[in-house]
């Protein structure tokens, strides 16, 4: 297991711009992520590095909910801060993301080939085609908003 950390490195590496993302640049931190774990991240979501960052996030969020309030003589230690900072900053990221489906994994669909339409069709070039949504499918467009 190790940790690396290069913000030189950040325009080409991944692994540094989740880590650069998700505010885990330094290895002293009360919770953190080795370099294979989140390198195993990248790989479950095709190396997107938005989606990865979100489940680091979940990930550290988890942790930090473990970690207990401690007291030694005068020295105490609150981390609702930390937890409350890394779930704000999770909302954040999801929010700049706007209506970009997270964790969408699709083969084989080539997006010149189709347009999806307001009801249950989908536009291909060969023909209209209807689709089941599934029951947690909604409908919305920036005019909802």
């Amino acid at each position: 297991m190790s940790f690396t950390y290069d913000a030189a490195e950040l325009g080409t590496s991944k692994l540094y711009q989740v880590r650069f993302c998700a505010g885990l640049t330094t290895q002293n931190l009360p919770v953190n992520m080795q370099d294979e774990e989140i390198l195993f991240l990248l790989s479950q979501n095709m190396e997107n590095v938005n989606n990865t960052c979100i489940q680091v996030f979940d990930r550290v969020i988890t942790d930090a909910s473990y970690m207990v309030n401690r007291t030694t003589g005068q020295v105490s230690e609150d981390l609702s801060d930390l937890l409350d900072n890394l779930i704000r900053r999770r909302d954040d990221l999801i929010s700049g993301l706007g209506n970009v489906a997270i964790n969408l994994q699709a083969t084989g669909v080539d997006s010149d080939e189709y347009e999806e339409g307001q009801d249950d069709t989908t536009v291909y070039n060969d023909g209209v085609r209807t689709v089941d949504r599934p029951d947690w499918y909604v409908w919305s467009t920036d005019d909802d908003t």
